[in-house]
């Protein structure tokens, strides 16, 4: 009996979204419910959520059929992680024909995925995208619906397009390079984290992925000693029709890093290896893209942008912005006469133009 009661409630929450087409009317707020709206919102702005709550709520009790304060409502039990409120209120709220129904359906999704439930957040995200095909955020939040699952194919696609439509989204970078390091993508790895340190160069955040840039960088991920005089040079297959053949990129940096060891070059700085190693890197991606420009989301996306670097002469520049974070952890401080330059990397990169 248990297990037919547990059987039945999940039938009801996926069977809770009213179909397009099928909403209620909302009622048309009040001026007065208007002006409590937009209180209860200062309120949520300042991180007071029980008054906000209390504003939402009393808007309700004039008019439950108030989208707007549903919504907001169904927000701020969210941000209280009072997430059975959350589901609750974001479900009563798309009941009702409105503009706020992409919105609901990322609320309801976010609180479902609080309470691990995946496949119902997966749900009520997929359906706020039949609703709002281009939402990025919607994108992003069923992709680390995805990515919890395990689902590391359909976490990349959605990924893919959060970034198509908001290149700037620091989070979608970054939870792209994990999806990446877990299906061992290294020169994808790089792009994603790369650009995310771009955004995001001295974050909370950014120190330990800094961190795991450099381990992606590292000779000892692709040369090892096999012998006197001997280096031996591993390169997983980096190809498939998604993110397209970048095999003869990941070659190249393997076979860079080994001939620079090869030589026993010294540089003046930690960042000295790495510069040179993605200098190399950037300047082969910028050949094979004047020459022929492959197929597949890390060249049609990234690839351009980090060639671009090179061949403006921003490299290093790029190089000690991204690890920036890393400074007195084996990394010099940043050299206060390379601010014009810094200054020169983030105009540029601001006005980058990306694809869509």
């Amino acid at each position: 009996m248990q297990q037919l009661l547990a059987f039945v409630v999940l039938f009801v929450s996926f069977d809770a979204f009213p179909l397009q087409g099928q909403e209620l009317d909302p009622v048309a707020p009040t001026s007065a419910q208007d002006s409590l709206l937009d209180a209860g919102i200062a309120f949520y702005d300042k991180g007071l959520y029980d008054e906000a709550i209390a504003a939402y709520v009393s808007i309700l009790q004039e008019n439950p059929a108030n989208v707007a304060a549903l919504a907001e409502l169904s927000m701020t039990y969210l941000a209280k992680e009072d997430y059975a409120n959350t589901i609750k209120h974001a479900l009563e709220g798309l009941k009702y024909r409105s503009n706020y129904r992409a919105h609901l359906f990322l609320t309801l999704g976010n609180g479902y995925d609080m309470v691990g439930k995946s496949a119902e957040a997966i749900s009520a995200y997929r359906a706020g995208l039949d609703v709002k095909p281009g939402d990025y955020m919607l994108h992003y939040n069923v992709g680390l619906a995805y990515y919890r699952s395990s689902d590391l194919q359909g976490a990349r696609q959605h990924f893919h397009s959060a970034l198509r439509a908001r290149p700037s989204h620091a989070s979608s970078h970054l939870a792209l390079g994990h999806v990446y390091r877990a299906m061992k993508k290294r020169i994808p790895a790089i792009f994603a984290y790369s650009r995310f340190l771009v955004l995001e160069p001295n974050s909370g955040r950014s120190a330990g992925v800094a961190k795991t840039l450099r381990y992606f960088l590292s000779d000892s991920l692709s040369v090892r000693v096999s012998g006197p005089n001997e280096r031996t040079v591993t390169v997983a297959p980096d190809s498939d029709q998604v993110d397209g053949d970048l095999t003869v990129l990941a070659l190249s940096l393997a076979m860079t890093q080994a001939a620079r060891i090869e030589r026993d070059s010294t540089y003046s700085s930690p960042l000295g290896a790495i510069t040179s190693d993605l200098a190399d890197l950037f300047q082969i991606t910028l050949e094979l893209m004047a020459n022929e420009r492959a197929a597949g989301f890390c060249w049609e996306y990234y690839a351009p942008y980090f060639a671009a670097i090179q061949h403006r002469g921003l490299t290093d520049v790029f190089v000690h912005f991204i690890f920036r974070s890393l400074e007195g952890d084996g990394v010099p401080a940043h050299v206060k006469t390379d601010l014009d330059k810094e200054q020169e990397f983030k105009n540029w990169s601001a006005s980058y133009k990306w694809p869509e």
